[in-house]
């Protein structure tokens, strides 16, 4: 019996994640659509609720694979580390304006994010004077990074990237290193801390 176009021999979460991602660079967000999908893969738009839920499950694949591309550096002291990162996750969501609201309304189901609050948070286990407090130290800045990439789209990019930059700067000031390399150790955080109110929590998990 011949396949019907509501079904396709092989297809798997990831090749509708890469139709998703490729409607993404081409068109933007507003093309990531179940529809729209279903259409560039040869296959009736019902079909891809055996892989992705909806179209905020479809978005949050899409979403992975832009983040998959940052990594934590491998040289540099934490704190360096920790800038190139949320600079990276900055750039990232701003070059795909909608993904950064899209992860404030999901912060919880991004496989990517998480990695990265991982790792982040790990770096600051090992580096902080206050490892208890690295939940709350990576929740902040990814609440200011995300929610200052929101806002981006409202803005001229160039005075979006100034004022993040310049406040990420604020904020890793704020953890001041010890005389031994590599360690953190909290001054005071910036007036601006509560500035997303309740997505510190829920960004760092």
């Amino acid at each position: 019996m011949a396949r019907g176009r509501g079904t396709r021999a092989g297809l798997v979460r990831d090749d509708v994640a890469r139709a998703a991602h490729d409607l993404l660079v081409l068109e933007g967000f507003s093309a990531v659509t179940m529809r729209r999908v279903a259409d560039v893969l040869g296959v009736a738009p019902n079909s891809l609720y055996s892989h992705v839920e909806d179209r905020g499950d479809l978005a949050d694949a899409v979403l992975d694979l832009e983040l998959a591309r940052i990594a934590m550096p491998e040289a540099g002291t934490s704190q360096n580390k920790v800038e190139l990162v949320l600079r990276a996750l900055w750039n990232c969501l701003v070059a795909r304006p909608g993904l950064a609201a899209h992860l404030l309304d999901r912060t919880n189901r991004s496989a990517e994010l998480a990695r990265l609050r991982r790792d982040l948070g790990e770096l600051f286990r090992r580096a902080s004077a206050t490892p208890d407090l690295a939940t709350d130290y990576v929740g902040v800045l990814l609440s200011y990074t995300v929610g200052s990439a929101a806002m981006a789209g409202s803005m001229n990019i160039v005075s979006a990237d100034r004022i993040f930059r310049e406040g990420l700067d604020l904020y890793i000031t704020a953890l001041n290193l010890e005389p031994a390399p590599g360690r953190f150790t909290v001054r005071e955080w910036p007036i601006f801390e509560d500035t997303i109110p309740g997505r510190a929590s829920e960004l760092a998990g």
